[in-house]
């Protein structure tokens, strides 16, 4: 099933673009473009930057979780929806520190993709050293 959005650009249920669409300013795409905004559950290790939002399922002790750099103007969304003891966020590149830790459920964190690293922008209980 294919979905017809108001600029006529063509994404499937999955909400996934075809490939070879125009979007606005003239951008084109060659290959398919895949948005996801369905949350991917992570235990441990790497964090999906694919997905807009990650849930951080944080096992027992302290649990580190590693993140690539995006691209420019990207945002992810992190959310702490099970701790022990912390949540350890490790960004490949990142202003303003060298870690994230989540040490309670409900702690979250925005980030946005600029100028070769990580920015937050916004969350809750987060905390960056």
């Amino acid at each position: 099933m294919e979905i017809i959005m108001g600029n006529g650009v063509v994404r499937d249920k999955d909400n996934h673009f075809s490939k070879n669409q125009t979007f606005g300013q003239g951008i084109k795409s060659a290959s398919q473009v895949i948005v996801s905004q369905v949350p991917k559950v992570i235990a441990l290790g790497a964090l999906d930057v694919s997905h807009e939002i990650n849930v951080l399922e944080g096992a027992v002790g302290v649990d580190a979780f590693s993140l690539v750099d995006g691209y420019v103007g990207q945002r992810i969304y992190l959310l702490c929806n099970a701790v022990s003891t912390s949540c350890v966020i490790t960004p490949a590149n990142f202003t303003g520190g060298a870690t994230i830790t989540f040490n309670a459920v409900g702690d979250s964190v925005e980030l946005i993709f600029s100028s070769g690293a990580w920015f937050v922008i916004g969350g809750n209980s987060y905390a960056v050293a």
